[in-house]
């Protein structure tokens, strides 16, 4: 059995004993359905005009549906987010990359005659700690024997452990545990990968569960990492060309009837619908944002809130002189900023720009600063790995807190230990009136833009009654 069949076994392993249980409460008329919503409904609502809600209302506009996306912010993109000011170049405050040569982003990409950058053109990738700079492979080969990453690696003795049986537990135990891991036991190096991981995927080894990791396989989703040359948040207006969005409308009760939804928005306008569609970030559902009338079952409010919101945020910096390798793709430090990279790599003429991202504990101390300390702590950091010429070089900067965001309150959702399976959970339906998406209910894609838009053509499939496996995320290869 490959890998990918493996993980993918897990995931369905995860899924089914759940939803099962729910069948049978439905047959034993424990629980009431409505029944699928018909193919002649006349008013759907989305909530939420992020890449999962933008798919979500174009597939149903498709299809002959009336669709209404209602969005609390004064923008579309949701936690995409392109600046033009820091830069003749886009900068991406918000999701940045197309992660995979194969995955649903490009429909759209392709459909629209968008041109894309390869994110890492002749990239040379430095790791910082314990006060000195070396390049990755190397550092990585004095560790391991080999030039395999470490990321890689770690994944392989996860799914050795999880197809083993083992019990569930942080991926720092999972180092503690694993043989083939001991090289990894050193402090300093599991700090590096505490970063790591925390950029990566938006908790560090200490929060991310064994068996999360696992279950998002990203199968076939292809390795490289691409950029929109015009920058993101042109994809997402162009997707959302036609669609009826109305902004600065924060949804703020939701009531379930028998038939139908009412859906009420902060100014007191009601809305009737045939079904809705929920598109809001994981932390927006955690802290009670919206209120459902009636609240939801448990199971749902337990999937909720057994996942984790991670607080991914990104600090820019300006420069008037690089003082960096001009081959620059990315630096991971031991620092509090976990990592950089020239978000004009690849680009001709691009200004001196760096862009650090990171998550896991350290974003979350980010998202209690303000935007003078963020950029403060940047260049500090900075000044430390490159020295005091850092400041002087010094233009300006932005600070993209997404985790004291109102309407995000997170980057991106991850899988604490134990929580394997709840992603499905999140994604299924109630009462088949409500209906949820975004890139915390995609099982097999979560983080990522173009999981998102599974996430949402999925919901949308689903509101129709046009699909009979949930929780196949397998990119379609053709626009929707």
């Amino acid at each position: 059995m490959t890998k990918a069949k493996r993980k993918a076994k897990l995931v369905q392993e995860g899924v089914v004993s759940r939803r099962e249980v729910l069948k049978s409460l439905v047959a034993m008329g424990a629980m009431t359905v409505a029944p699928p919503i018909a193919a002649h409904s006349k008013h759907i609502i989305v909530i939420g005009a992020g890449a999962a809600g933008i798919a979500a209302a174009r597939r149903l506009k498709r299809d002959g549906h009336t669709v209404m996306i209602l969005e609390a912010r004064d923008r579309i993109g949701g936690r995409i987010n392109t600046d033009h000011s820091l830069s003749p170049h886009p900068v991406e405050l918000g999701a940045e990359f197309l992660h995979g040569s194969r995955v649903k982003t490009w429909d759209y990409v392709s459909n629209f005659g968008l041109r894309t950058l390869r994110a890492d053109p002749n990239a040379a990738n430095f790791i910082h700690a314990n006060g000195q700079t070396v390049s990755t492979s190397p550092w990585q080969t004095s560790l391991m024997g080999t030039d395999e990453s470490l990321e890689d690696l770690i994944w392989d003795a996860a799914e050795t452990w999880a197809v083993a049986g083992g019990d569930d537990m942080t991926v720092d135990d999972l180092i503690s545990h694993s043989d083939a891991l001991s090289p990894l036991r050193d402090p300093a190096t599991r700090r590096i990968l505490d970063n790591m991981y925390g950029e990566e995927v938006a908790a560090g080894t200490t929060q991310h569960g064994v068996y999360g990791i696992v279950e998002a396989s990203y199968e076939n989703d292809g390795n490289r990492d691409y950029r929109l040359e015009g920058g993101y948040s042109g994809l997402l207006n162009r997707m959302a060309l036609g669609l009826d969005i109305r902004l600065n409308t924060p949804v703020k009760r939701i009531k379930r009837r028998p038939m139908d939804t009412v859906v009420e928005t902060a100014d007191g306008t009601l809305y009737t619908a045939d079904a809705v569609i929920i598109t809001l970030p994981l932390a927006v559902l955690q802290k009670g944002a919206v209120t459902f009338e009636p609240p939801l079952p448990d199971w749902k409010t337990e999937a909720i809130n057994a996942l984790g919101a991670g607080k991914v945020n990104k600090v820019i910096l300006r420069f008037r002189e690089q003082f960096w390798p001009s081959d620059l793709g990315e630096l991971l430090s031991d620092k509090t900023l976990q990592m950089w990279w020239q978000p004009g790599l690849g680009r001709r003429d691009a200004p001196p720009i760096l862009t650090s991202n990171t998550g896991g504990a350290n974003g979350a101390y980010l998202s209690g600063l303000d935007e003078a300390s963020a950029i403060e702590l940047g260049l500090s950091e900075l000044s430390d790995i490159f020295g005091e010429d850092v400041r002087r070089h010094f233009e300006s900067g932005v600070f993209a807190n997404w985790g004291a965001d109102p309407f995000s309150g997170m980057g991106y959702s991850y899988v604490p230990p134990h929580a394997h399976g709840y992603r499905a959970d999140l994604a299924e339906p109630v009462d088949n009136l409500l209906f949820f998406a975004g890139e915390a209910t995609n099982t097999i894609r979560p983080a990522c833009v173009h999981g998102a838009i599974e996430s949402g053509l999925r919901a949308a499939k689903e509101v129709t009654g046009q699909v009979e496996n949930l929780y196949q995320y397998q990119p379609m290869g053709v626009l929707s």
